[in-house]
């Protein structure tokens, strides 16, 4: 067992870095849980959680929050899947409905069939033997066994030869559990069984699932509840009152040692013989509970029958599902809504990110079907987009409408750029109109070429309220909540791209020839050159640090002595930048050709408090399977402990009270957690201190 150890006294080091390596979501990556069934859930050796489901294998990092799909069209030969299984060399094995079984190792499937000696191609069970022998237990074929140096066998017992096995429970080297489709259970040794049905005590001879509690006492579940048979005096117990005529799909103990069973509508813990039904995903979820996994953090996975899958998350549940997942090439803006959900404009579609599934909008939706510019969402919950071709249009979180602007018989529906302002106002630029909507109506500024500018291409806004405006025609206007202005910028803007304010409240304006700094006298150019290098946004960080996302140029970044540069080798999804978005859990998100990619602006994630103690101390760092964190508690109270992924979420979170002072000890476990950076952070006494943490290896 690999542990995080911290040793807590009452300061904590904080580390001053600034960013995180780039994590990117593209098709292949947003896919989510593929199908309608999730028959079988485990974990590898490399903290993925591993999911069989009716459309295939679908592995999710749970520190990255990236999803991959395998089925017949990237290494299965069938996509229907019984089980995955995790042997003791770390490889995932997949028993599919026709297709053998598959075996990923290597990062690559390889697959087993009858042709390779198996009974059957329909196999529903994978177990292994203390020894690593592997056994598969097939439907209408009996049970074959793989080893590397035999490769796979028909085990010949005479009886079983052609059983339907649903289930399987290899008990050290020797012994072999089976459960059947309707002859109960059979306990194999060698080329001898004994056979356990209702004649003996059996609910059901239907066998869905087994396991093992330890001291020789194995848990069956049937198809009318669930029993306990103790090998050691060969009694079966009977089926618990709460467990009576139900399907018990699944079985399993939680890291506090209780009982669980999965069967239709409700999920059943034992604590000693006291019994309490939850519904995993909160009530009003109707489902068959199908497979479950508790890891080593005490979270909860459990698989369902067309509901996905569900994870514990303190005293919430997430459901993770079959997400419509990203389906363009190139996005061009986001945005955060009130939910804290991002929201990305690709040039056919829209897409919601909750953080744990993605959600394409498009015609069958409501919207148009190509042309989107911008997306952007006010305080009120709800987002707008627009295209040139078909105009404005508003998700108040149920539907997409479009929205019908003033006119005089001008075209009014070529509007390419939107805006909320610090007062919830909307502000949508076209060709020859800009409009504002103040949440009641909207009001109307026809361009005149001058201080109200065609072709509106950029919004920004002063610290004193004044909405500045940019054009493709290199005109930069000013409206004060009274009248226009022109901003007469003392140099040769070109086009304007995309504008920012900065804290000192000087303007920046992105262009297709560079960027320029106007600080309401002067002007200071960056990157102007003869190869016209064009920036398409332009933003400013919580920290004050400027961002300039450019056309095959990655990303250039202003720290207010030197420029710093990010590419497709730094991690960046694409050399083309169309926008850059700051959101309020400290994540860096980055639009462009070929996906979308995030990093954790380590520096805003919390805020940090207290100076660096110079008797805390933390070793070593970068750690393998040890890290020793220091504090003194000097008083009592609340302690809460967080490590995050680079990415933002958490991957390990514990808490608990100090009753004493002086010096406080505590392991957590890290099973799972990859080598990479992570983000530390310690609640103490209604202060919260960060700091880098990086593992050198894997487990």
């Amino acid at each position: 067992m690999k542990n995080l150890i911290l040793l807590i006294f009452v300061a904590f080091l904080n580390g001053n870095f600034t960013f995180a390596q780039w994590i990117t979501y593209t098709t292949e990556s947003t896919t989510g849980i593929p199908g309608t069934i999730v028959s079988s859930i485990t974990k590898g050796v490399d903290g993925k959680i591993w999911i069989g489901t009716d459309a295939g294998v679908a592995s999710y990092d749970v520190n990255l929050g990236m999803w991959k799909l395998t089925d017949e069209n990237s290494g299965l030969q069938n996509s229907f899947i019984y089980e995955v299984f995790r042997d003791n060399t770390g490889k995932i094995w997949a028993a599919t409905n026709g297709g053998g079984v598959s075996v990923y190792s290597a990062e690559k499937w390889s697959t087993i069939t009858v042709n390779d000696g198996l009974s059957s191609n329909v196999v529903r069970a994978v177990s292994q033997s203390t020894n690593g022998k592997i056994w598969l237990g097939t439907y209408g074929k009996g049970i074959c066994y793989y080893s590397p140096s035999s490769g796979v066998k028909k085990l010949q017992v005479a009886g079983l030869t052609d059983s339907y096995v649903l289930s399987l429970l290899a008990l050290g080297d020797s012994v072999l559990m089976m459960g059947s489709l309707d002859r109960g259970i059979f306990l194999i040794r060698d080329t001898t069984y004994t056979q356990l049905s209702l004649d003996d005590g059996l609910v059901s001879n239907l066998i869905y699932c087994f396991y093992s509690a330890g001291e020789g006492k194995i848990w069956a579940g049937t198809g009318l509840g669930a029993q306990e048979i103790d090998l050691t005096n060969g009694t079966i117990s009977t089926c618990p009152d709460s467990l009576k005529d139900k399907n018990i799909y699944t079985i399993g103990r939680n890291k506090q040692g209780d009982m669980i069973f999965g069967t239709t509508g409700k999920v059943y813990r034992e604590d000693n013989g006291s019994w309490q039904a939850y519904v995993p995903g909160g009530q009003g979820v109707m489902t068959s509970y199908y497979s479950m996994l508790f890891d080593n953090q005490g979270v909860e996975w459990f698989g369902t029958l067309g509901n996905g899958l569900f994870m514990s998350s303190g005293a919430d549940w997430l459901n993770f599902y079959n997400s419509d997942g990203l389906h363009d090439y190139n996005y061009v803006s986001v945005c955060e809504d009130s939910r804290r959900q991002l929201w990305f404009a690709g040039y056919n579609q829209i897409y919601r990110f909750d953080g744990l599934n993605w959600k394409a909008f498009g015609q069958s939706d409501g919207l148009p079907s190509y042309g989107f510019q911008s997306v952007v969402a006010d305080k009120n919950g709800n987002v707008w987009t627009c295209s040139p071709s078909y105009g404005l249009y508003k998700y108040d979180d149920t539907l997409w409408t479009r929205v019908d602007l003033p006119s005089d018989g001008q075209l009014n529906y070529n509007l390419y750029r939107l805006f909320a302002d610090a007062e919830n106002n909307i502000w949508a630029g076209g060709y020859n109109n800009i409009f504002k909507y103040n949440g009641t109506s909207w009001e109307r500024f026809i361009a005149d070429g001058n201080s109200i500018p065609y072709n509106v291409s950029a919004f920004a806004e002063m610290a004193d309220g004044r909405i500045l405006v940019g054009s493709y025609d290199g005109i930069l206007g000013a409206y004060d909540g009274k009248n226009w202005s022109k901003v007469n910028v003392p140099a040769t803007l070109y086009s304007i791209l995309s504008l920012a304010v900065d804290q000192a409240q000087n303007i920046w304006l992105a262009t297709q020839n560079g960027i320029i700094k106007y600080d309401g006298l002067n002007t200071t150019a960056y990157f102007r050159s003869d190869r016209w290098d064009y920036f398409y946004c332009i933003r400013v960080d919580p920290d004050g640090d400027i961002w300039s996302g450019m056309d095959y140029g990655g990303i250039r970044r202003y720290t207010g002595d030197k420029w710093l540069e990010y590419h497709v080798s730094n991690g960046l999804p694409s050399e083309t930048v169309n926008d850059i978005f700051f959101d309020s859990r400290g994540r860096t998100w980055v639009a462009g050709y070929n996906g979308i990619g995030v990093a954790m602006h380590v520096s805003s994630i919390h805020p940090v408090v207290g100076p660096l103690a110079p008797e805390v101390n933390m070793f070593p760092n970068p750690f393998n399977d040890r890290l020793t964190v220091r504090l003194n508690a000097e008083n009592t109270g609340f302690l809460r402990v967080t490590v995050y992924s680079v990415d933002g979420r958490p991957v390990l979170d514990w808490s608990d009270k100090i009753t004493h002072p002086g010096l406080y000890m505590r392991n957590l476990e890290t099973d799972g957690l990859k080598k990479g950076m992570y983000v530390c952070r310690i609640i103490y006494r209604n202060k919260q201190y960060i700091n880098k943490i990086t593992k050198t290896t894997n487990d």
